[in-house]
């Protein structure tokens, strides 16, 4: 039985099975205002006839309890017939043992207890085609990887293997954060301001996408997320609005995103060490980052930011040399942030850096030749930026970070330490959460309730979470 509702749109086809005529009419009442084209069979049987005949939903719910075939039964054959479907089961608190089968049997990603709330269900239905999108998304990516990967295919043969297990584990660290995605999903009133301003399937793709460039270089590994967490906060300085600091955060997560196509062998070699292709390659990342993130809409204005991140304050950068306030405000603030880490990360314990800084600082009559540790980078970061301003950097944009870095020192000194065991309910997050396998738990300001701590603690026994976990004082 086919009930259309607007286009037929196979990717945005649902099928909904109940031996109860009356529960198909309440939950094609529910969907009645949305995009949605609507299947219904009246048993497992009909079902499987819909799909013999031609019919590809993307989204299947079943009941449980029917007669001659159940649910469970069911979701196993069309779990064959339609792999790629996301399936769920409803079903009653006495059948919960039968909707376990119907996981197990059927692959079933998801079960919905009666009587259900429209609102939810709705918002079910929506994350699951959220998640095919994902999916689908994913096999783009990884589409694409392959055809640059094979353009370059002399010039990286001895890295296939190490490119081939790269794109096995973006595959199962994808899947990972599905099944985390699922466990959450219930705490989703807990998250921080962060995740609450987007969709949690949106700020997943995110990650996903920074999770990916993780995995890819592993030198690289946090550098998207301590950029964003920077230049948040130096965009905040400008008063923006709530959603330019997004788009800026966002973009600063995923300033590297392009660096998916260059071969790791390029991203290991100093600059200094690179050929003329290997500089070719590099200096396309900005650009290609923007493709990347162009699937999603929503990202356009972060794709913006990443094309220019790279771009100069006196014209001299790529890819398009754009010059002062031609350069978009969020690209220059990501430029600091992305050199403040940096330094901070790669440079600090370089001895020619430190060298170049001692000895300007003798020019300009400083005494910071014994300056160590913490003193020392901090001061190198300062004076790294004060000698790009005009330069390098927006003089303006300069001024701000070094009010930042000085405000965020004295934010360090009011955090402290504790373990796992020993977090409460009403705690605020005072950086990026982890496990020892670099899956992101939750991001830096989020507030912690007990829920969401026994979560934590659940995920802690199977996938250690990394310590120490700091709080706000």
């Amino acid at each position: 039985m086919t009930e259309p509702n607007g286009e037929h749109m196979t990717e945005k086809t649902i099928l909904f099975v109940d031996d109860e005529k009356n529960i198909l009419t309440t939950l094609k009442r529910v969907f009645m205002e949305e995009d949605y084209r609507i299947l219904t069979a009246n048993s497992g049987e009909e079902a499987l006839g819909l799909i013999d005949g031609g019919e590809n939903p993307t989204v299947i719910v079943s009941d449980q309890r029917m007669p001659q075939m159940t649910g469970a039964e069911f979701l196993a054959q069309a779990k064959e017939k339609l792999p790629n479907s996301i399936r769920m089961v409803l079903t009653g608190y006495a059948d919960v043992n039968a909707a376990m089968d119907s996981i197990n049997l059927g692959g079933v990603e998801r079960y919905i207890m009666k009587p259900w709330n429209d609102d939810e269900l709705r918002n079910t239905v929506r994350g699951a085609f959220e998640i095919h999108d994902l999916r689908e998304l994913n096999k783009e990516l990884d589409s694409g990887l392959k055809k640059k990967n094979a353009e370059l295919e002399q010039q990286i043969a001895e890295n296939k293997k190490l490119i081939a297990l790269t794109n096995k584990q973006n595959h199962e660290l994808l899947q990972f954060g599905i099944k985390l995605k699922q466990k959450v999903q219930e705490q989703t009133k807990e998250i921080s301001a962060k995740s609450n301003e987007i969709e949690k399937s949106f700020f997943d793709t995110i990650m996903a996408f920074s999770a990916l460039l993780d995995s890819h270089a592993t030198s690289y590994k946090g550098h998207g997320l301590r950029v964003s967490r920077i230049a948040s906060g130096i965009a905040r300085r400008f008063n923006l609005d709530p959603d330019e600091i997004t788009d800026i955060d966002i973009g600063a997560l995923l300033h590297d995103i392009g660096k998916l196509s260059i071969p790791t062998t390029i991203l290991e070699k100093l600059p200094e060490n690179w050929t003329t292709s290997d500089k070719s390659i590099y200096q396309a990342h900005p650009e290609t980052g923007q493709r990347i993130i162009g699937f999603i809409k929503r990202l356009e204005k972060a794709g913006s930011l990443i094309r220019s991140h790279h771009e100069r304050y006196d014209g001299k950068g790529y890819p398009d040399q754009l010059n002062e306030d031609n350069i978009p405000l969020g690209a220059r603030i990501i430029a600091v942030a992305d050199a403040c880490d940096n330094i901070i990360q790669f440079k600090v314990d370089d001895p020619a850096i430190r060298k170049v800084f001692l000895q300007d600082e003798q020019t300009t009559g400083g005494n910071d030749n014994n300056a160590e540790g913490i003193e020392l980078q901090n001061k190198i970061v300062i004076h790294h930026l004060k000698q790009g301003a005009f330069s390098l950097f927006d003089p303006d944009v300069v001024k701000e970070a070094l009010k930042y870095l000085k405000d965020s020192g004295e934010e360090t000194r009011r955090e402290k330490v504790v373990t796992i065991n020993n977090l409460a309910a009403g705690m605020v997050l005072a950086s990026h959460l982890f496990t020892k396998n670099g899956i992101l738990l939750l991001p830096y300001k989020s507030v912690l309730s007990q829920e969401y701590i026994d979560k934590l603690k659940a995920i802690h026994k199977k996938d250690h979470i990394v310590g120490p976990i700091y709080i706000r004082d």
